[in-house]
């Protein structure tokens, strides 16, 4: 059954990239670089299922999601000119994060992140119908960056997980949130493409 979820997430984020570069050559439109955390937060699932794919260490692609997610999405959000350079130092900063695996500094930077993520759909909340139209967007995936800090805080803690039964609850419920967050990028896609 993991495996099945694992190509039904894969093939449902592939298809978003498809469905972006279908819409982007039609008309000369683009993706709105103002909601680049949005795509970014996509791409970062999509390396994480990848990685998953090619048997990586799973030390490498359990830790890859929750040192990225924080990280690269806050220097997104703050970030209002993006640069090549720009995204190389932030491809080292996530290295080096994976690397060094500072637990205090990742749980921080979630937080950094919640702070950061709540703070724009409040703004968007008070802005045109077209900003307001972005919002399940937006809580779709702080519930996913919710659900994945809670993880990361239970790998943390040296508990049996793997003997526990409220595991497979909890596995149901990180699936059903990541497929959902999925779902709703796809529903609302068009509406971070303008012309």
């Amino acid at each position: 059954m993991k495996n099945l979820y694992i190509y039904i997430e894969f093939s449902l984020i592939l298809l978003m990239f498809f469905r972006v570069l279908w819409e982007v050559n039609r008309n000369d439109k683009h993706f709105d670089f103002r909601f680049l955390e949005v795509f970014l937060f996509y791409v970062i699932i999509f390396l994480n299922d990848v990685f998953i794919w090619l048997k990586l260490d799973n030390r490498f692609a359990f830790y890859f999601i929750h040192c990225s997610f924080p990280v690269a999405l806050s220097a997104v959000v703050l970030k209002k000119h993006f640069n090549v350079s720009f995204f190389m130092f932030l491809g080292v900063l996530v290295i080096l994060n994976n690397l060094l695996l500072n637990y205090g500094f990742i749980i921080l930077s979630y937080l950094f992140l919640f702070f950061i993520m709540s703070n724009r759909i409040y703004k968007f909340s008070m802005m045109s119908k077209n900003f307001r139209e972005k919002i399940p967007v937006y809580v779709s995936i702080m519930a996913v960056l919710m659900i994945s800090h809670l993880i990361f805080l239970m790998s943390i803690v040296k508990v049996d997980w793997h003997a526990s039964r409220p595991l497979d609850y909890f596995l149901f419920l990180t699936q059903f949130i990541f497929l959902s967050s999925i779902i709703i990028g796809h529903v609302h896609l068009r509406r971070f493409i303008v012309d």
